[in-house]
């Protein structure tokens, strides 16, 4: 189920601006607002049950269901008044931009959340309810369940997965010098970088790695 940080991350790509009104257990209301080219108030009520599909499926059938004729006759009576056109082949042309406003909206979170399923299926697998790079936990299968049988927590492998990961994917840059820089990088949280530290030097091998990678990658002083 989307939260509110994620449901505003999607509407970030687009031009509307959102608000969560509620969010129940299988239910969000959401409404969103746009200004028409002709400076007319729009929007829309989303009602959708929080997984990512239902909502592009309601965006799309807001879409498809957008009437141009009851939008003009909506202005008939202010036209001329209060900003609203007098001219209703303008009102006419008005209809039809905001209609493809809305497929567009509907279009670009459709896409955007395609993105992101696609990204997350290429860069990583679930075992038992936890995600890890894809890459780290096809590698190290046998040591993860080494590990489990040991006592070590899954929470305690993500964390190393996603340190082995980062290293990865940073350490032949340049402007990467130390280790507690690259996990500033990916958490920005100075307390949870300690902590992750510090919960290295109780795995096995693991404070002989980073001492290793610090002398043969991270010796430069930034």
């Amino acid at each position: 189920m989307l939260n509110e940080e994620q449901i505003h991350e999607i509407f970030d790509e687009t031009s509307w601006l959102v608000s969560v009104e509620t969010i129940e257990k299988d239910k969000i209301h959401l409404h969103l607002a746009n200004t028409s080219p002709a400076w007319l108030p729009i929007g829309a009520d989303i009602d959708f049950n929080g997984s990512p599909e239902n909502l592009v499926n309601e965006l799309q059938k807001t879409y498809e269901d957008f009437d141009q004729d009851a939008y003009v006759e909506s202005f008939m009576d202010s036209r001329g008044k209060n900003d609203v056109p007098k001219s209703i082949r303008r009102l006419c042309e008005d209809a039809l931009y905001v209609e493809g406003m809305y497929e567009s909206l509907y279009k670009d979170v459709r896409d955007y959340l395609r993105q992101k399923k696609e990204e997350e299926e290429m860069y990583s697998v679930t075992y038992q309810g936890c995600k890890f790079p894809n890459a780290f936990i096809c590698t190290h299968l046998r040591e993860f369940e080494e590990m489990l049988k040991k006592g070590y927590s899954v929470e305690y492998f993500k964390q190393m997965c996603v340190l082995s990961d980062v290293l990865g994917r940073y350490c032949s840059y340049d402007n990467y010098r130390s280790l507690e820089q690259i996990l500033m990088r990916v958490y920005d949280d100075r307390d949870e970088v300690d902590r992750i530290l510090e919960n290295l030097a109780d795995l096995p091998g693991q404070i002989e790695l980073i001492q290793r990678l610090k002398d043969e990658i991270f010796d430069e002083e930034v």
